[in-house]
This record gives C-alpha cells, structure tokens and sequence, in this order.
C-alpha cells in the first residue's frame, strides 16, 4: 500500500527599519506502508528549522548570523528484493550483530543523523521587479552531524546473500560557507528555486560539504502544483559519493496569513 506524502512548511518574515529576521520550518514525510508487521519504508523525510538574522547597512548589503536544525522524523529502511544475512560491523571493522533472512535493512533510527548549522558573515540581496530574487551569503560556518546508530552498506556479497554494514562517525567541520539563493518567477504559474551551500573546511580543504536544491512548479490552480525537486549532496564524512534525491509530487496548499 502506498502512502502519499504530508508535508507543513511555514514561514516567518520581520522586517523593521534594517532589521531583517527570517525563520522557516519545514517537516515532511512519505513512503509505502506493507502490511504482515512490516516497517514504514520512506522515500521522502525532511525536517528542518532555519533563523536568519541580517542587520541592512544599505538595502542590498549587511552581516548576517544564521543556525539551522536538519533531521529526519522516521527511521530508514530499505526494502530487500530477496531475504538477506545482516551483518553489522563496528569502527574498528569487528562484527557486533548478526541479522538471518532479513526482507529489510534497518539504516537508521528516527533523528539520526542529526545536523546543526550555525554561520556568520556578509550577506547580498538583489531584486529584480517581482520576478527575481536574488542573495548570497560569504562567511564563516560550524557544523556538526549526531550520527546515533546510522549506518551505511559497505558490501554486498550476492553470492551468500549478505550485506555488510558499516557505522557512521559523528563529525564536525568549521571553515569558510558560500551560498546562493535564486528564486524566478517568470510567468505567473511557473517558478524556480535553487539552493546552493558551500563549506570549506579550513583543516581538510580538499573534502568540501556541498548542498544543491531545486524545486520547479507548475502551478495549476490557487491551492494545487505539480512540483519536481532535485537535491544534490556530497560530503565524504557521511558517504565518499554524491548523494541524489529526485522526485516528483502533486501538491496541494494552503496560506494562513
């Protein structure tokens, strides 16, 4: 049984003289739900918080500070084609647990990993009549990930149908942050957004954390939209590979001012 995904965005903006406070918090999750005792497979699960302070020295410049909260509210699983043999591997590389004719694979509990943000720096706005929005932000950032019980695969032997997994270490990184924010709206029912986050970390220069979201809408009526997003991560302390997340949705929605 498939299961459509629910999702509540809300949206907070101050601004007062060259004050500017923006918050945003987004929580949404989707999947199939199997019956005979089986788990709630996501395929989408996003729950975020962001508080964005900039002091506007002149209408297209000031210094921001920034922190930003990131989880998932479920717990992941991915669903087996054929029964496996589970085998979890501590950091070390010794096994700690051994799963037999498993038809899931548990990779992490709900709330994990766990990502705080926090930045600091010099933030740019430009807009273009009502169609174009414009800001970059250049500065220093702290992250950190809480990495409770996630785990990635490592190995498939296909031969004795096992899977091997390994652990995810928490981590932190401090450096330089770039970002880029575009938001066009060229016709009335169409719009884009992309988002794009940079960190250089100042003691591993060479492993960079990179974000790319894009979100496109065709509006179809006041309250529905077919939407497609696109969400690109790379970061070799999580998994030395790009992440891709792509999928496609009828929306429905409704503002409350």
């Amino acid at each position: 049984m498939s299961a459509p995904s629910s999702s509540l965005e809300s949206y907070f903006t101050l601004g007062l003289h060259k004050h500017f406070l923006y918050t945003r918090l987004n929580a949404e999750i989707g999947g199939t739900i199997r019956f005979e005792d089986r788990p709630f497979f996501t395929t989408v699960d996003d729950l975020n918080l962001e508080l964005l302070y900039t002091y506007r020295v002149v209408d297209w410049f000031g210094p921001y500070g920034r922190f930003s909260f990131e989880s998932n509210m479920a717990p992941a699983w991915q669903e087996l084609a054929t029964p496996h043999t589970i085998q979890k591997l501590d950091a070390d590389g010794n096994l700690i647990s051994v799963l037999e004719n498993q038809r899931e694979l548990k990779l992490s509990p709900s709330f994990s990993p766990l990502e705080l943000n926090a930045g600091a720096g010099a933030r740019f706005d430009y807009t273009f009549g009502f169609w174009l929005k414009l800001s970059a932000r250049l500065g220093l950032a702290y992250r950190h990930v809480f990495t409770r019980d996630l785990y990635i695969v490592n190995e498939i032997d296909d031969d004795t149908q096992t899977i091997t997994l390994n652990p995810v270490l928490s981590s932190s990184q401090f450096g330089a942050e770039a970002a880029l924010t575009l938001d066009l709206t060229p016709i009335q029912w169409f719009t884009l957004k992309v988002d794009a986050s940079l960190l250089e970390p100042f003691y591993n220069w060479r492993n960079p954390v990179v974000d790319i979201d894009v979100d496109a809408a065709i509006r179809l009526s006041s309250i529905a939209s077919i939407s497609y997003t696109l969400r690109l991560n790379y970061d070799v302390q999580m998994i030395d590979k790009v992440q891709i997340d792509q999928y496609v949705q009828l929306r429905f929605s409704y503002k409350i001012y």
